[in-house]
């Protein structure tokens, strides 16, 4: 119903320089959405109470509610745009008047639980980024296209709304910041069981995820599926749910998302959680259930560690203090941490531990596996316990879900029902067990690992492989006419499994690696692995590992291409390494040799199925790119009706680079896009990641460096002669690698866009380019390049077969990149299967089946 309208919502604001990243679009949408369901809600309001005969006092001044500024109608109820704000007059309303009314609320209200107070939290906190009054004008007539009357399209909108979290999630920042995974955040409810009456809360809010999924539950009348009463019905949406949030960002959206799910006046309080003193919090304060997943890794000032008795910079151990203490006495918690809490020896972590165990019941630890929050390179384990009585026995479940988790295959329902299933009764089974808190008590640390009895004991590689580190040979020593040993010296030198043929050899042997040797790159990247196809001498970035009788090498080759990701070396001054000794403390699992050869023999069969279907999806996809290519070629070929010549110059108003002088930057702006911000598969700018210069900079360009709708952006050095169409009216400006060609009135842009992508325009280019670190195409040569001219109407005849060609090829280039990568998650998916002994030849014949249908 409303997907679409958030699709075009997006599309605005990435065309709008004040807006680069999904964070800016996720915040900008919230407050036009907030005010939205502001009006929507007091419409209904006072419609019921019209019915009743009497007047609804209004929140919003008549002058500034949405149907006055933002979505004015006409008598017929049509939009009004002979009324409606836009260009600067909109944006002189929204931050000279708008935004400072709203933001008096906050001292205006009665009271913090006031919808009145969130509304000036909100405006006090949030800024209107949106830089043009036309684009914000788009967005809000969008925006007016959605509606909170019904509970069918608050759900939608709340649907909608957490994939936008979710996609911040995904851009490149903590994952686990905005995110916790849904299906996660299900299960922990499940197993905590909230009761209508019960307090939750969650000191670390975030999105608020964990508080709306816990609303659903409720909403739904919990695990029994209860109807609920009114007066149930009021307790749900007025006493049960409590949070704080430090940023300003979470903040605003944990309250959007909250009145999105249907809780209608949040009491979500804007503080740093942490700068309350223990001591302070009172029984009337305390909650009967926490729900929280604290920040990952961040530190804390001396001055706020004063506030909690075991003094630590780690901030997930002052969120735990904290929640301990926020417990009312048989209250119950469930909290995600990271994994190191379990075992880490330093005293902060040991006491907390010793607390959580000998104060509450810490019943139940859920081990979760890796990537289960996207963009966090963390394990986790989530706690469950009771305050007020001790540990006597902790019940532990290992998560594996039988595949790699990831942006494409993260986590659901159906892989958390086992745990939620066998935690009703601490059920033991492979992946479950028991341990006694004697056993745990035993060590003065209070260790509390996670050790799977059920699976085989692992041991280190040291113990099944001699490691041999590599030595680089004095310079002086290299050739490549054949003498002395082959040298190979890291990652460049490897073919899919196997050496590349040699390139440069060594009369001075250093370190060397035998024919069937595995070889790893230790230093950036650390991880990948080739074998040895001869004896050699191995330079410092390479190890050769030499596995001994109990050993398989394949099973090796196999095991290290698995863990590959979690090899992660140690962060150098200029790059990742690992040494030996890191190398030699791998972890690895022996199954009997049979068992080793039963698993090379599967893996290698589905691993040559699918490399069949990788070769046919390269060469469809080879095949994809080549059809527009053909294409290309020939609209712009000197066969046919011979056409006009004619030099670029004579059919553009300008050609021009950026300025040459590096620019100023500013912390806000205009975005300054550089040649890396250019995307050669899409022929489109990637602002996501610009740094922004002044207004006042921007504004004493010359004009033919200010790109408007209809210009066409040209590469001009390192990756030059890619073309990159101009639409919309977004403020930016680029460097001096980028061209800007303006073309004169009569010449259609999209037509000259793909005359620009021709080899005809890039063979000249490509030859007129000069430079040896890197080329670069001139102005002079751009503008002396020799085009073809057609009549206007051949010109946007071409132009829309072309585009029509292009679009087809992409859709094409898209299905077999998918395949691709299909395929690659295939792989990682029975790796991690032959690892954690779920491999069998029915498991992987059925999986290489269903890929190369």
């Amino acid at each position: 119903m409303f997907e679409q309208t958030f699709k075009n919502i997006d599309d605005i604001l990435h065309k709008d320089a004040g807006c680069s990243s999904e964070l800016d679009y996720t915040e900008q949408t919230s407050w036009m959405l907030f005010l939205k369901y502001l009006d929507d809600f007091e419409q209904e309001r006072a419609m019921e109470a019209e019915m009743m005969g009497e007047d609804y006092p209004y929140i919003i001044d008549e002058a500034h509610r949405w149907s006055a500024w933002a979505a004015p109608k006409d008598a017929n109820g049509s939009f009004d745009h002979n009324t409606a704000l836009t260009g600067d007059d909109l944006m002189d309303y929204v931050d000279g008047e708008l935004f400072p009314y709203l933001k008096g609320f906050k001292q205006r209200a009665t009271g913090p639980d006031t919808i009145e107070y969130k509304i000036g939290e909100i405006f006090g906190e949030i800024k209107n980024k949106i830089q043009s009054g036309y684009s914000l004008r788009d967005a809000l007539e969008k925006v007016d296209e959605l509606r909170f009357r019904s509970q069918q399209e608050k759900h939608e909108l709340s649907h909608l709304y957490e994939t936008k979290i979710k996609n911040m999630g995904n851009a490149g920042r903590n994952g686990g910041e905005y995110y916790t995974p849904r299906p996660l955040i299900r299960a922990m409810i499940d197993v905590i069981q909230p009761q209508i009456g019960e307090t939750i809360y969650d000191g670390a809010a975030g999105s608020a995820g964990f508080l709306c999924e816990a609303y659903d539950y409720l909403r739904k009348g919990g695990r029994e599926q209860k109807e609920l009463s009114t007066s149930a019905l009021k307790t749900l949406q007025e006493k049960t749910f409590y949070a704080k949030e430090k940023k300003s960002l979470a903040y605003v959206i944990a309250i959007m998302n909250m009145i999105l799910h249907g809780i209608e006046a949040p009491n979500v309080v804007h503080t740093n959680t942490l700068g309350e003193n223990l001591q302070d919090i009172q029984p009337s304060n305390q909650h009967d259930i926490i729900l929280a997943n604290p920040p990952f890794g961040g530190k804390e000032r001396k001055e706020v560690q004063q506030n909690f008795p075991i003094k630590t910079g780690e901030t997930a151990f002052l969120f735990l203090q904290h929640f301990i203490k926020m417990l009312k006495p048989g209250g119950r918690a469930a909290i995600v941490i990271k994994n190191t809490f379990l075992s880490n020896t330093d005293n902060a972590a040991v006491a907390l531990r010793r607390e959580l165990l000998e104060n509450c019941n810490l019943h139940t630890i859920l081990d979760c596996p890796a990537k289960t929050f996207l963009g966090a390179g963390v394990k986790t384990v989530v706690l469950f316990f009771t305050k007020g009585e001790p540990t006597q026995k902790i019940w532990y479940y290992q998560l594996e879900p039988g595949r790699s988790l990831g942006k494409t295959n993260p986590l659901n329902d159906a892989d958390m029902a086992e745990f939620v299933e066998l935690q009703k009764t601490f059920a033991d089974s492979e992946k479950s067990w028991t341990v006694s808190f004697t056993d745990i008590i035993q060590g003065t640390e209070a260790d509390l690992s996670v050790k799977n009895p059920n699976i085989k004991e692992e041991t280190t590689l040291r113990e099944p492989a001699d490691i041999i580190a590599g030595q680089s040979p004095l310079g002086k020593n290299y050739n490549n006419n054949g003498e002395g040993l082959p040298f190979y010296q890291g990652k460049k030198d490897f073919g899919k499994t196997h050496l590349n043929p040699p390139t440069k050899w060594t009369t001075q042997v250093t370190k060397t690696a035998e024919l069937g040797d595995i070889l790893m790159s230790v230093r950036a990247p650390v991880g990948p692995v080739n074998f040895a196809t001869q004896n050699i001498c191995i330079g410092r970035g390479l190890a050769a590992i030499r596995p001994n009788e109990k050993l398989d090498r394949n099973f090796l080759f196999y095991y290290f291409s698995h863990i590959e990701d979690q090899i992660s070396g140690t962060e150098g001054a200029v790059f990742a390494s690992i040494n030996k000794s890191q190398i030699e403390s791998l972890p690895i699992t022996l199954p009997p040799p049979p068992e080793q050869k039963r698993i090379v023999a599967l893996l290698d069969s589905a691993f040559a199925d699918i490399e069949k279907a990788r070769t046919n999806a390269e060469k469809n996809l080879k095949n994809a790119r080549e059809l527009f290519e053909s294409y290309l070629q020939k609209a712009f070929s000197q066969s046919g009706a011979p056409a006009q010549i004619v030099r670029l110059s004579e059919i553009t108003k300008s050609i021009s680079d950026g300025d040459h002088a590096p620019p100023p930057k500013a912390e806000t702006g205009i975005p300054f896009i550089t040649i890396s911000n250019i995307n050669k598969k899409t022929n489109e700018v990637d602002f996501s990641n610009t740094f922004k210069v002044s207004k006042s900079y921007f504004d004493s360009l010359k004009d033919n460096r200010k790109p408007i709708d209809g210009d066409i952006l040209y590469t001009v050095t390192g990756s030059y002669g890619i073309p990159v169409p101009v639409s919309g009216n977004k403020q930016f400006c680029f460097q001096r690698h980028i061209g800007l060609i303006r073309p004169l009135d009569n010449i259609d842009t999209d037509w000259l866009y793909f005359l620009l992508m021709s080899p005809i325009v890039f063979k000249q280019a490509d030859s007129g380019a000069t430079g040896t670190a890197q080329k670069t195409v001139s102005l002079n040569v751009l503008r002396n390049i020799k085009v073809p001219l057609m009549p206007i109407e051949k010109q946007k005849e071409v132009a829309v077969e072309l585009k029509h060609i292009q679009d087809l090829a992409r859709q094409l280039e898209s299905n077999y990149s998918s395949k691709l990568h299909a395929l690659d998650e295939l792989k990682k998916s029975l790796l991690h299967k032959a690892f954690t002994g779920q491999l069998s030849a029915n498991t992987a014949k059925a999986s290489t089946d269903g890929q190369a249908a």
